[in-house]
């Protein structure tokens, strides 16, 4: 019986391995030498090789969906989880934050204090500055084709600046906007961490900063 029970657990951990290795091998080139909390990883990948993020809407025959059915669309933000966000979980991988929230946001962030994205912890919205194709390419704009007939609120940034930051603070504010959307007014941060191209950059790196 003990052989057995080694048996097993050599088994699993071997499991395990090739699991992880078979994860490793369908990430997106893009993303190898780039920090990826534990978090990210449990997250399913796309056929691209991205990790799909929590607020990502699911679409099956051009309709949205339930999550894991169909394919992901990250142009789009899931329609109850826009409409439910709250301060308590993370937007990118859906799991309970602490008192300390990230909002990931354009140059503007600095003048305007106001963001529509729902916050994260912060190693996450650090990654998705540093992997997310759009936010690291200013010169992308979001692909429009294939829209869905459904009246779905896009993910667009219209400035899409050179720069992006994540703004950590415990100090913000929660309204709701046209559309039943959500504002955050975000107070004094903690920290700001400024990001170019997916690199680390200093504030007066890009355009409107």
């Amino acid at each position: 019986m003990k052989t057995r029970v080694i048996g097993l657990t050599i088994t699993a951990k071997v499991q395990r391995q090739s699991e992880k290795g078979d994860y490793e091998r369908r990430l997106h080139k893009r993303l190898n030498g780039i920090a990826m909390p534990d978090a990210i990883k449990r997250l399913p990948l796309s056929e691209d090789g991205y990790p799909i993020p929590w607020f990502a809407q699911w679409f099956l025959d051009g309709k949205p969906g339930a999550v894991g059915v169909g394919k992901p669309d990250f142009r789009f933000p899931d329609r109850q989880k826009r409409y439910q966000s709250n301060d308590t979980q993370c937007w990118i991988c859906g799991e309970r934050l602490g008192e300390e929230k990230a909002f990931v946001a354009g140059s503007s962030i600095v003048r305007t204090r106001m963001v529509h994205e729902p916050p994260s912890h912060r190693e996450r919205a650090i990654f998705a500055a540093k992997a997310s194709p759009f936010i690291c390419n200013p010169k992308m704009r979001r692909n429009r084709t294939n829209l869905p007939a459904e009246d779905l609120i896009i993910n667009e940034d219209v400035s899409h600046p050179d720069t992006y930051c994540v703004w950590v603070t415990r100090r913000f504010t929660a309204s709701r906007c046209s559309g039943g959307r959500k504002l955050w007014r975000l107070g004094d941060p903690d920290v700001v961490l400024w990001f170019s191209g997916g690199k680390e950059a200093k504030p007066n790196e890009g355009r409107g900063t």
